[in-house]
């Protein structure tokens, strides 16, 4: 049944007199994600920088030769050069744009990324009343660049980074009385671990250094952009091309 389709410079709604169909044996339909994913495959593989439709030539090919016998020799054409491409299925988002190539992190959840940290239920503070210097002290013994500010209920009302600290010690202020709720910035987003892993990247692409894991409310755990970075690169490695 006729259909639009992504391939270029194939699937024409003609037939050219050229064409001798008598001498035709079989046609191969073949997806528009199965060319541009063997083209890819082609270039990452042979070094190959083939078209779409070369994909769709080749994935054909190999349909074949799979029913022959292995002394058979197959051949297929690669006409075309891949250069007018890489914006296209050479380019992940136009990709993913049109489901040829899986968003990294679909069917992942913000609590995936909290599990692989090892996150344990008790998340790291300092009250808003304790002093600067208690609130470096803690970040350089726990590692942390940045950590949330929490008021004398437990609740969560700001956070405070180094670069903050670092400010201060530069503007000289005497930090070891400064209260962190006099200098505290916005407290960071907060998202329920069932949250598709997406909406926390993009919380964080969009300027938030840390966000808040919640589970039914309660706060369970924090991830920074390295947390994310950590988990999806081993999910991702081998598949840029």
């Amino acid at each position: 049944m006729p259909k639009s389709y992504k391939v270029e410079g194939i699937g024409e709604d003609f037939v050219p007199r050229t064409v001798n169909l008598k001498i035709v044996d079989q046609v191969v339909p073949v997806s528009d994600k199965d060319s541009f994913t063997m083209a890819r495959r082609l270039a990452r593989e042979e070094g190959i920088l083939c078209g779409g439709s070369c994909g769709t030539a080749l994935v054909a090919a190999l349909q074949i030769a799979a029913d022959l016998p292995a002394e058979k020799l197959v051949v297929v054409l690669l006409p075309d050069t891949g250069r007018g491409y890489l914006s296209k299925i050479y380019n992940d988002e136009w990709m993913q744009q049109f489901g040829f190539l899986e968003t990294p992190g679909r069917g992942m959840s913000i609590g995936d990324v909290l599990d692989a940290k090892g996150e344990t239920d008790a998340i790291i503070t300092v009250d808003r009343r304790d002093t600067v210097r208690k609130a470096i002290d803690l970040m350089r013994k726990t590692g942390i660049s940045q950590v949330p500010v929490a008021d004398r209920d437990g609740n969560i009302v700001g956070s405070i980074q180094e670069v903050t600290a670092m400010q201060l010690v530069f503007d000289h202020v005497d930090i070891a009385q400064k209260q962190v709720g006099e200098v505290m910035g916005s407290a960071f987003p907060k998202m329920d671990k069932a949250f598709e892993i997406e909406k926390g990247f993009k919380a964080l692409s969009l300027g938030a250094a840390a966000i808040i894991v919640t589970d039914k409310g309660k706060p369970v755990g924090v991830l920074t952009k390295s947390d994310f970075i950590s988990y999806l690169s081993p999910k991702l490695a081998g598949e840029s091309i």
